[in-house]
């Protein structure tokens, strides 16, 4: 473990920024840190696309590309927030398991990150993911939805949820979105209920919360679902 402050220092020298808070909190060893830092910045990668949509009383979203320069400590920090982790699956057990995780994320071509920021003052209020890509089958899994404590309740989440689902449908021709939510986050199957999603079946005592093992709910939105839904709300 990380026990000096003199190697600390030393760490945040050698590594780059978004190592920082790994190393501040004395996470992993140096050579792990070392190692992780290493590859996740070989592997980065800036992609300029942007969607947006209103959020009613808070102005406009933007769902951009992840860029780990820019958002990499405020997913850390997300992810790592005691209220988020518990609904997390996976869930990891160290920084470092879960950068490896997200550089994984980053680099596989079936996979798109997302930043949802607030437009008016560039603030990240949350993260969100489409993985499993499948241009074969036209569905994808949409994953790690989750919106900064502080920014709940203000309909972001919601609208980032309607603005992915339309770009996946409408951008990527899929024909199918599906998610998988424990029966204990109640918010979560809400807003995806509220977001057109269905329930199409139950996984009993399938994943476990850090208290004890709980159901999964599948949930799922088809391309003329919401065309209908959205059509009908227009």
């Amino acid at each position: 473990m990380l026990t000096s402050d003199k190697e600390r220092a030393k760490m945040a020298e050698v590594y780059p920024a978004q190592t920082s808070r790994m190393l501040a909190a004395g996470l992993g060893s140096v050579a792990e840190l070392g190692s992780a830092s290493t590859k996740l910045n070989e592997g980065s990668k800036t992609v300029h696309y942007k969607t947006q949509g209103r959020v009613p009383g808070y102005g406009t979203i933007v769902l951009r590309r992840y860029d780990e320069n820019v958002d990499f400590d405020f997913y850390l920090e997300l992810v790592r927030h005691p209220t988020v982790r518990r609904f997390l699956d996976p869930v990891h057990s160290s920084v470092v398991e879960e950068i490896n995780f997200l550089r994984r994320a980053a680099d596989d071509p079936r996979t798109m990150i997302y930043t949802i920021m607030r437009e008016r003052d560039s603030t990240p209020v949350g993260t969100v993911m489409l993985t499993g890509i499948d241009e074969h089958h036209t569905r994808a899994k949409v994953s790690r939805l989750i919106i900064a404590p502080g920014e709940q309740g203000k309909g972001y989440g919601k609208e980032a949820l309607r603005v992915l689902s339309r770009f996946a449908f409408s951008s990527l021709r899929l024909r199918f979105l599906y998610c998988y939510i424990f029966l204990t986050n109640e918010n979560g199957r809400l807003l995806f209920l509220d977001g057109g999603f269905e329930q199409y079946g139950r996984r009993p005592a399938w994943s476990f919360d850090g208290t004890d093992y709980v159901d999964e709910l599948e949930m799922s939105l088809t391309a003329e679902r919401y065309d209908k839904i959205y059509s009908e709300s227009t």
